[in-house]
This record gives C-alpha cells, structure tokens and sequence, in this order.
C-alpha cells in the first residue's frame, strides 16, 4: 500500500543527494524542511494509534494494551511505546461509544504539530503541564488557565523543550504555589545519600537529592568537571562520569582545605591514615582511614599532599612513631606568594584561577622536599593528579616553575611556562626572591614567609 508513498520518495532523493554541493544555507534550509516533516509524521502516528486504540486492535491480537503492542510491532521500548499512545490521546481525534467524532483534547497543540511549528517533545510538556493542573485552580483561576496552553505554545515556537519545561514549572509554581510546596515536602522526606566502603577500598555513592540540592551539586560539578586540554599534549580523555568523580574530589579537598567544617570529637575534621614506616620507604602496601578504608601508598602521598591530612606512621609493632602536623600544606602567606607569582595552575595551556589550585611539591614532600616557595606551585586537581602518570615533570628554573613534557610529545623535553597567566614577554622576566623559610613535616611552629618581592 505505501510501497509508491511520495514522502518515502522524496526522503531517498535527499539520501541520494551529495550534501557537498549544497552552500550552508542550502544545508540548513534542508534541515527545517525534515525536521518540519518530521514532527508532521508524528502527528500522523498520533492518529493511526488513537485510532488503533479506538478499535481496540490490541485486545484482538493477544496484547495488554496499545502500548505493548506498539514495542512489539515497532521494537520500541515500552516506555516510549506508553509516551506515544499518550500523547495520541492528547492530540488526536475521539470517537465516542456510539461512534461520534470528537476534537483532540488539546486542538491548538494538535494543530501546532501538524503543522511541524513544535516537536513531539513541546507538544507533551504542553499537554502535560495544563493537565496537571489540579481542579481547585481551574476552579478558582478559570481566566488564567485559559492562558497557559496558548502561552506555552507560543514560547514552544521560540524555545528548546528543555527550556520550556523550565518555564511551564513556573508557571505551575505560580499558578499552584500550595502544591509546589507539597512537592518540596515530598523530596524532603525521600532525601537521602548514602556512601559505601567496597572490599578493595573503593566506594559507592547514592543519593536522592532534593531539588536545593541537586541545584547546589549541578553548579559545582559544571564548574569543576569540565575538559582540561593541556598545551601539546593529548585532550582530556576523561569521560563525563569520571570528570565528575574527579569534581567530587576536588571539591571535598576544598572543603577540607577551607577549615569551614565543625570539629569532629573537639579537633578540627581531619583525614587520618595509617601507615608503616616500611611502607612510607617502599611505597609498597596499602593505608588506612579512619574509617576503614584502604588507599594504595601512593595515592594516599598524594592525598596527604594537601587537604587537612595527619598521616600516623608506625612501626611494625603499630606504636606511633610519628604524628605529623598539617605544616606539610603551604601557610596562608605562601598561598598569596604563590598566587602572585604562578597566578593559577602553572602547568602550560590551563586557565584555572589561584582559588581553584593546589600546592605542588616540585621536589616531592615524600621524597625530602621542604614546604618552600622555591619548591612549591600551583596546580589545579587535575594536573596536581594526572602529570606523572602522563609522563610530565617540573623543575624551577630562575625562579619559576617549568613542565617537561614526555619524549613522545616532545623528543628535546624543552621545559614549558604556562603563557595563559604569563603573556610572553620581550624582555627577561623578573627573578622572584623571597627569604628561606621552610616547613617540613614537623611538630615545630614555623614562621609565615617574608612578603615576595622581585628583583631586577
């Protein structure tokens, strides 16, 4: 029956079509037109299911309903199968039980899809939004509910779905602000996170946030998880959920490191781990938390590098040899001196600011390097974490903190400044002095660095 359908037709001439000789214009103009066309079809479907529904074709075939019928037939998920009849019941003709034609419940949306003016996706945020309306306000507010399908239907012309969902939530916020405030009750009560020590030391996390929440969480992964491409070197392969990860991280880092968290137990929130002291000199071995957790002895150098961190080191009988201070981290004097000299993450190519840095160890704290601004900078999380494993080293040289890449990016290992905080120059740069003052890893109280100054 639709073997000579002249929509088909034309949809292989277009697959047929060499999309090179086409001028920009010509390509986005082809795109409205099947977009158009498209969202007409949808309308079509829309009444060939309202119509299935009204024979009740699916009870004759052996089917539970409509829906199921349409997953089976069409290989469709039976989520997107139940979306479909739904929205042909919105949008398509009714008949009644003696057989007399009714409008669609929705005409003005019903129409605005044939037309191809608004996706499937517009239409059911439409349908959903005014039907959700509970009868108190149609009641009470007959006038103003009027308005809504029109409105949004005219903002669905100029707006994305996901915009217009933003919309119609406040829209039904205002016009039913006793039921917004039900539903903020409801996510309230279901709350909750919870978070998992696995055997091997790993955790799981689940959460159901409420909408506060996940609007705080949104704002502080989008700012935190974003790409970081580095200067010469291959992108951020990261994938989304691991940028997240790495964001959840860097944000509990900066939480620790801010000192903004209640005391636990009267002494300030602190991760503790346990270690040996023939650990702490192999590297071999795994570190305890306090919470029973276990790190690999590298990782957990390196998450004692900054944060408020007090790493137990132990002889083989367990006493404690000794207990470390956080005077490993840089004072709040250094962190000035270092962001007026590096001004961000010295690694070459990356933008993020002081604020969202760490103080980097040129000579590793492990290895004997001193708390020194002649041996620290500043390194957002993700190069603080990822440069030895990707091969890269750093150095100072006059002054400033230089990366050598890996032979594979560059076989001369030429050392590299980061010129997005430090545009190049014509003439030498300044050399930073600043007097010796050093906080190794001791119970001693150490004295805050002298201002830095620059010598010409």
């Amino acid at each position: 029956m639709f073997e000579s359908d002249p929509a088909r037709q034309v949809s292989e001439q277009l697959a047929a079509m060499d999309p090179v000789a086409l001028s920009g214009e010509e390509l986005l103009e082809a795109l409205d037109a099947l977009e158009a066309d498209a969202r007409r079809r949808v309308w079509v479907a829309c009444t060939l299911i309202a119509e299935l529904e009204a024979r009740g074709t699916a009870g004759e075939l052996g089917y539970p309903s409509a829906a199921v019928l349409l997953s089976e037939r069409l290989r469709i998920g039976r989520r997107e199968a139940a979306a479909r009849v739904r929205l042909a019941a919105d949008l398509a003709s009714r008949r009644t039980l003696s057989g007399e034609q009714l409008p669609p419940r929705h005409p003005v949306v019903a129409a605005a899809l044939a037309d191809g003016s608004v996706s499937a996706r517009h239409a059911a945020i439409i349908c959903a939004t005014v039907d959700r309306l509970p009868d108190r306000v149609v009641a009470d507010q007959p006038e103003l509910v009027a308005q809504v399908e029109p409105t949004l239907l005219e903002l669905a012309r100029a707006l994305d779905p996901e915009q217009l969902a933003v919309v119609a939530r406040r829209v039904t916020a205002c016009l039913d602000p006793d039921g917004v405030l039900a539903r903020d009750r409801d996510q309230a009560r279901r709350r909750e996170a919870t978070l998992v020590t696995l055997p091997d030391g790993s955790g799981r996390l689940t959460a159901t946030l409420t909408g506060e929440a996940a609007a705080v969480w949104i704002t502080v992964l989008d700012t935190l998880s974003r790409p970081i491409p580095a200067e010469g070197a291959e992108s951020d392969r990261r994938t989304p959920g691991q940028r997240r990860h790495d964001a959840l991280v860097d944000a509990g880092r900066r939480l620790l490191r801010s000192g903004d968290l209640p005391d636990a137990g009267g002494t300030p929130a602190t991760v503790l781990l346990t270690l040996t002291l023939d650990q702490l000199e192999t590297r071999l071995g795994l570190a305890t938390t306090a919470h029973g957790g276990t790190l690999t002895i590298p990782a957990a150098l390196q998450l004692a590098a900054d944060a408020q961190i007090v790493p137990a080191v132990l002889d083989t009988r367990g006493a404690v040899l000794h207990l470390g201070r956080t005077r490993r981290t840089a004072s709040p004097a250094q962190r000035l001196a270092l962001a007026a000299r590096d001004r961000g993450c010295s690694f070459p190519a990356c933008d993020r600011p002081p604020d969202w840095c760490e103080t980097h160890h040129v000579n590793p704290w492990a290895d004997g390097g001193r708390t020194d601004i002649e041996n620290l900078t500043l390194a957002c999380g993700f190069h603080h974490r990822e440069h030895a494993k990707r091969g890269w080293t750093v150095h100072m040289a006059h002054g400033f903190p230089e990366w050598i890449p890996p032979r594979c990016i560059d076989p001369t290992q030429t050392g590299r400044r980061n010129h997005t905080h430090h545009p190049p120059l014509h003439f030498p740069l300044p050399t930073p002095t600043v007097a010796p003052q050093h906080c190794a890893w001791t119970d001693e109280p150490t004295s805050d660095p002298a201002p830095l100054a620059y010598a010409s």
